[in-house]
């Protein structure tokens, strides 16, 4: 495995479709089916899109990987719902929009909210110390293996609040990030059957950043939106309404913004 990885790894220069083509292609042939079931403006994995930033109000995964939920939280902590996100089909039916929560029940954006308007440390709010645990525990997490890690990433967090702050405004992951896959690595967006806004599992920080400095739209990255909801015609409007704002973005006059790859 440590080959493997090492080969991998060297292969970084590569867009991440082609480091993993397998898991591209399934990826491709859902958009293939959803064209010819939805049409050309059919929801596609991982696609950018631009949502208002306070309609992000629910958050369907709270806390991380299930393997370490009773290793790190308490049993009355542990609330975590169905998790539809990382298959290869964007377009997805059943429940699992049910299973949400209001968004300051997600512990990450409650924490850097707390920062943000306390101006305490990232130690004080508890941020390092469960991200210490993590660590312990998996071995790595968000790219962390060390404190080293831990401080050059909370470092480029408070870089990126910086740039939030006097710019009220996010560039998308597949500009701030050569490779990337779409907007894989952006603010995870899920959308029920009646078009409410969840926030995945990714971008925590950035949205709660967002959300604070009053940022009136967000780059997020489509995981997945329920079938009855691109059935309805709502995704229509949606993709419309990002279209427009993304034509306004281009005639803006141009600012030195910035944005960091933070998981």
């Amino acid at each position: 495995m440590d080959k493997l990885g090492a080969y991998v790894k060297g292969l970084s220069f590569l867009p991440e479709s082609c480091r993993h083509p397998r898991w591209a292609l399934r990826i491709y042939r859902e958009d293939v089916k959803n064209f010819l079931r939805f049409g050309k403006d059919a929801p596609k994995k991982y696609q950018l899109i631009y949502v208002p930033t306070k309609q992000i109000s629910l958050t369907l995964s709270i806390l991380p990987r299930p393997p370490v939920l009773s290793k790190v939280y308490s049993p009355e902590e542990v609330q975590i719902g169905p998790r539809p996100l990382h298959g290869p089909n964007v377009i997805v039916p059943g429940d699992w929009d049910k299973a949400v929560l209001p968004i300051m029940e997600n512990r990450i954006v409650a924490r850097t909210v707390r920062k943000l308007e306390t101006g305490k440390s990232w130690e004080a709010v508890g941020e390092i110390d469960l991200m210490k645990r993590l660590i312990h525990i998996c071995g790595e997490e968000d790219g962390c293996r060390s404190l080293k890690d831990l401080v050059r990433r909370y470092r480029a967090l408070d870089e990126l609040f910086a740039v939030v702050w006097s710019g009220r405004h996010l560039l998308p992951q597949s500009v701030a990030t050569k490779g990337q896959f779409r907007e894989r690595g952006g603010i995870g967006l899920a959308v029920s059957r009646t078009g409410q806004l969840i926030l995945g599992d990714n971008g925590n920080h950035r949205l709660a950043a967002a959300r604070y400095y009053g940022v009136p739209m967000v780059p997020a990255c489509l995981q997945v939106v329920h079938v009855d909801f691109v059935r309805t015609g709502g995704w229509q409007a949606m993709l419309d309404e990002s279209r427009q704002y993304i034509r306004t973005l281009i005639h803006r006059p141009k600012r030195a913004l910035s944005n960091y790859p933070i998981r």
